[in-house]
């Protein structure tokens, strides 16, 4: 508990240590980044260049040579700042001619002193800054120094390179989400749809099960039927033979009484002739019902054979079935399946969105970058070079807005195309004539921005034409009083500048009248040249300068001061009229950045509104479905329940048919008897009275025949009607089906218009991204030119404050307790980074130290257990050899016991069969004595008793022994199990313990390096802390980020040069 207790308390303090050391970075990191952004105007000085300063050398002077004009201006230069020089012409010439050429060189001396001073000053200010921005490179990047560009580069790739790989795995994710969703929303209908599926098989089958059921009773019912028929039909044929004899008896009567009997009796006798048909009427149709049951008996036995086969068959149809949905029931866990693996791809979707973090701080970091290489780029760069920039940005920032149109304009068009094919013929309509409309408008104000570009260039041209020949009359008015040879020099260039400004004028012409495609390359030509010439014209003036600075004397230094504060008011008004622009120009990017904005809204609101129709059109597809459905089942059941009545009604059609064909049978048999019995015209009542039955009988058959014919014909009429009903309800059914395809096809075209309309939004939002961009480069440049202003107002009150003389001693001393201050500030910045060092050091120490005292403790608590262990282990290593020595001891007396005792039952079974062999001889010398004999058998007997019993025992004693021998064979590879594991922790213990006295050693030795950081000198400390920063942050990462150690190990490898044992150890002392 103590233990769990302590490691909280030092894991809270080092989180402690580590954000405050964090913090502490964060606010170093801070304050150099403040430095470099205070020290950036210092960066864009000029200071000047080595063939601009030459030293001076004595001049040799001749009393008799002209003053020159180099002289004239040394002498000028010499007049006011130095008190070195006499006041009268008398004392000059008193002075030697070799005291005067030195007061000349030091008089050059004196005058280029503060322009050397001041230089030395920047160059000072900029060695700082540059070791700031050194400082900065090695704890964020793994530079050592400015000279390891190849180092940066690489870096800067790999960051490019990574980034790009993010982007492209996100884009697949991206993709991948949405196919995945998309997938989702198709399993979850067809998950319904088969849930529908299986809800409907299951009634199916409990229907098939009811109808199985049915039948089995229905064949129950039928099989006594059967039967009963069978018996009445043995009745039957039995009464049958028997009116048969009765028939012929009677017929032989008739035929006596007619040779008998006379005419006159002849009516009674017609009366039983009537009687007696009657009767045989009656008895054929007796007859002619049991044949007729006879034959509904096979009727019933084919209905039943023909019922048992559709049992077998809807037997077989639900086992399909049953097969059928162990199928779709694996189908479902399949599909179940997929969609668990699916929703953990879109959660681990979900966790990779933590990765876009990582992505969007890289993206940070490559801004940074870009920063950087701005910085460093801005650097080598002049003031004059960034007009043109700020004015090719501006042109081409014009460019990539009619590009960003274009491409709204062709996406546009395709929207269109879409749009035309897709939706229905008056939503389309409506579409193209708002899609043609904002076309047509943007292609006007791309037109009206081609036209603005062409007037723009054109007039830049025209101005930068002005400025040149201005620039070219003031040389032609600088250059009058120039030599002649210089003249007709710079008269050439003239002309030559001249002609190309005439070209320049023709070149405009041509463009106003040619397309905007030619005029945009041939303005880009234009530029091009006109930079050239004004970096020619720069060329000239530098010369034109330096050949001013030799011709002109002391006196005209004043005018040419003068000069130089009228041209920096110029410049300034100049700068400030560029400020107006570039405010112009960001207003303008504002309104564009609005307008942008508004379509934004406006199509996000459409995307809304559609993405609320499209919700209420699903919502309503939903509701139709779910109504279809219903109504679909409902339309199921009732087909079913009129198959199930057409069904009946047809059999009951069959029976009542055959009941019409039996009636029609036996009353045809009925009126075959009677007109037989007619004929004979017998006088026997007996036969009227069956006539007179028969006839009876013959009219309540036809009673029924009418009714069954009734019956037929209603019957008949429920089938027409059944009929018609059920091609109704097909019909109504297969119009449903058709709306639900076309609610289907809707909805895919609502989703269809639904990803165009995001697809619009993302473009959108990406020329709202680069337009937002472009706002902040030209307010980046703004505050550029703002700081040009301000150095060259900063300038100008320079150039005020060295016109004035008598300050220049008082400005000397001043900048020379500025030096001191700034060695000082040096000086403390050197003590407090040399500070901030020890800090870090004692620090890094202190965590190391805990560390170390956290492996000792570890490895002391280990060694411990070790020991512990290594003890317990080696009393019962010498309790299990004791036991061991004891047990196989014991084996062994037992084995050589029983070895003993197989040897003495050996020696005993030979001794009887010696007897039994003595006895059998005995037996034969003594056959004529029974006493004996009986004697010697019993012997014998008790011999073979004994010699049983020995054998018993031996094989007893010889499984014992083998069984002890496997004991003993498993107590050797127990006690050999036991050596090896006390080998083994034998090797870990030597490894605990070359690892606790490794880290003792490495304990010693870090204590002398820290006393030994104190007394270092500054130079060793410089070289030592090259990559410290950079070594800590990654150990930080490390011990901090346990998720990352995989990927940060190759980088610790690499950095501290482990070998495989190293990684080892270093792995097992972090476990």
């Amino acid at each position: 508990m103590f233990s769990k207790i302590k490691s909280f308390s030092e894991d809270i303090v080092a989180k402690g240590l580590n954000e405050l050391n964090q913090s502490s970075q964060q606010q170093q990191e801070a304050s150099d980044l403040a430095e470099l952004q205070k020290g950036s105007a210092v960066l864009h000085v000029v200071t000047p260049e080595e063939h601009e300063v030459v030293q001076p050398t004595d001049e040799p002077e001749s009393p008799t040579n002209s003053p020159n004009p180099e002289q004239t201006q040394e002498t000028t230069d010499k007049s006011e700042p130095t008190n070195v020089e006499n006041s009268s012409p008398a004392q000059d010439d008193s002075l030697p001619p070799n005291i005067r050429a030195k007061l000349k060189k030091f008089a050059k001396y004196e005058e280029k002193y503060p322009i050397l001073l001041q230089a030395y000053k920047v160059e000072k200010r900029k060695s700082q800054l540059i070791s700031i921005f050194e400082k900065v490179l090695q704890e964020n990047t793994p530079v050592s120094s400015i000279s390891d560009a190849n180092v940066l580069i690489e870096y800067l790739n790999g960051l490019t390179e990574k980034t790009k790989i993010l982007n492209s795995e996100i884009r697949k994710l991206t993709k991948e989400n949405s196919i995945l969703t998309f997938k989702i929303a198709k399993f979850d209908e067809t998950g319904n749809d088969l849930q529908n599926q299986i809800n409907g098989l299951k009634l199916d089958n409990q229907k098939q099960l009811n109808l199985i059921e049915n039948l089995k009773i229905e064949n129950e019912n039928l099989n006594e039927k059967v039967q009963i028929g069978q018996n009445r039909a043995e009745n039957l044929e039995a009464e049958l033979k028997e009116k048969n004899g009765n028939l012929e008896v009677a017929l032989e009567e008739i035929e006596q009484l007619k040779g008998s009997q006379n005419g006159g009796k002849e009516k009674d006798n017609s009366e039983e002739l009537e009687k007696l048909n009657e009767k045989i009427q009656e008895k054929d149709l007796e007859i002619e019902q049991l044949r007729t049951k006879t034959k509904e008996t096979e009727d019933l036995r084919t209905q039943i054979q023909e019922k048992d086969a559709e049992i077998d068959q809807l037997k077989k149809s639900t086992k399909s079935e049953g097969e059928n949905q162990i199928v779709l029931h694996e189908e479902i866990d399949k599909l179940k399946q997929t969609i668990q693996g699916q929703e953990q791809e879109i959660e681990q979707l979900k966790k990779s969105s933590k990765s876009e973090e990582e992505i969007e701080i890289a993206q940070a970091k490559e801004k940074e970058i870009d920063n950087l290489n701005k910085t460093i780029q801005d650097q080598a760069k002049e003031i004059e070079n960034l007009r043109k920039s700020v004015e090719s940005e501006e042109s081409q920032d014009l460019k990539n807005q009619i590009q960003t149109k274009d491409e709204e304009i062709e996406q546009l068009k395709k929207s269109v195309k879409t749009a035309e094919e897709d939706v229905s013929q008056v939503q389309a309509k409506e579409e193209i004539d708002t899609l043609k409309q904002r076309i047509q408008e943007q292609e006007e104000t791309i037109g009206q921005l081609k036209e603005q570009i062409k007037s723009e260039q054109v007039e830049d041209l025209k101005q930068q034409i002005k400025v040149q020949e201005e620039e070219i009359e003031q040389l032609k008015q600088q250059n009058g009083s120039d030599k002649p040879n210089s003249n007709n020099k710079l008269n050439k260039k003239i002309q030559i500048q001249e002609k190309v400004i005439e070209e320049l004028k023709k070149q405009i012409k041509s463009t106003e009248t040619k397309d905007p495609t030619d005029s945009s390359e041939k303005l880009t030509q234009l530029t091009n040249e006109n930079s050239q010439l004004l970096e020619k014209l720069r060329e000239l003036k530098d010369n034109l300068e330096g050949k001013n600075e030799e011709i002109n004397d002391l006196r005209d230094s004043l005018k040419e001061i003068g000069n130089d504060f009228v041209a920096s008011k110029d410049e300034i008004k100049l700068l400030k009229s560029q400020q107006q622009q570039g405010q112009s120009s960001t207003e303008e990017l504002n309104s564009v950045i609005k307008s942008w904005q508004e379509k934004f809204n406006s199509k996000s609101s459409e995307l809304e509104q559609v993405n609320s129709k499209l919700s209420e059109v699903e919502a309503n597809i939903q509701e139709q479905e779910i109504l279809q459905r219903k109504s679909e089942r409902d339309l199921k059941k009732e087909i079913n329940s009129t198959k199930k009545l057409l069904d009946e009604c047809e059999t009951k059609l069959a029976e009542t048919s055959k009941q019409v064909e039996v009636l029609v049978s036996e009353k045809t048999g009925l009126e075959n008897r009677i007109e037989e019995l007619i004929k004979f015209k017998s006088n026997d009542t007996s036969l009227k009275l069956e006539i007179s039955s028969l006839q009876t009988s013959i009219s309540y058959k036809d009673t029924q025949l009418k009714e069954q014919q009734q019956k037929v014909d209603s019957l008949n009429k429920e089938n027409s009607e059944l009929k018609d009903s059920i091609n109704k309800l097909q019909t109504t059914s297969n119009k449903f089906q058709i709306n639900n395809m076309d609610l289907l096809k809707e909805k895919s075209e609502l989703l269809t218009k639904q990803e165009l309309l995001i697809d619009q939004s993302k473009s959108l939002n990406s020329e709202l991204t680069k337009l937002q961009r472009e706002r902040q480069q030209l307010q980046q440049d703004l505050d550029k030119v703002t700081t040009k202003y301000d150095n060259l107002y900063q300038e100008q009150n320079d150039s005020s404050n060295v016109l004035l003389s008598y300050k220049k001693q008082h400005e000397e001393l001043l900048m020379k307790s500025k030096e001191y201050l700034f060695k000082i500030e040096a000086l403390e910045d050197q003590v407090s980074e040399a500070r901030n060092l020890l800090q870090s050091r004692n620090r890094e120490t202190s965590s190391i130290r805990r560390l170390l005292v956290d492996a000792e403790e570890s490895l002391r608590i280990k060694e411990s257990e070790s020991k512990v262990e290594m003890t317990r282990l080696n009393e019962e290593k010498l309790e299990l050899e004791r036991y061991y020595n004891i047990s196989i001891n014991r084996k062994h007396r037992e084995i050589e016991e029983l070895n003993l005792s197989i040897k003495d039952y050996e020696s005993r079974i030979k001794s009887y069969e010696q007897r039994i062999l003595d006895a059998k001889e005995f037996e034969t010398m003594s056959n004529t004595t029974s006493k004996d004999n009986e004697s010697s058998r019993q012997l014998i007997e008790e011999l073979t008793q004994t010699v049983d019993t020995l054998r018993n025992a031996l094989q007893t004693n010889s499984k014992r022994v083998k069984e002890l021998e496997t004991n003993n064979n498993i107590l050797k590879k127990l006690n050999d199990e036991n050596n090896m594991k006390f080998e083994r922790l034998s090797k870990n213990y030597k490894l605990l313990t070359q690892q606790y006295r490794s880290m003792k050693q490495v304990r010693r030795e870090s204590q002398p390096e820290v006393a030994t950081t104190t007394t270092v000198p500054d130079k060793e400390t410089k070289q030592d802390t090259t990559n410290v920063a950079y070594l800590k942050n990654v150990l930080l990462g490390f011990f901090e980020h346990k998720e990352q150690r995989e990927q940060l190990l190759p980088v610790v490898k690499t950095l501290f040069s482990f070998t495989p044992e190293d990684e080892e150890k270093f792995l097992f002392a972090l476990r």
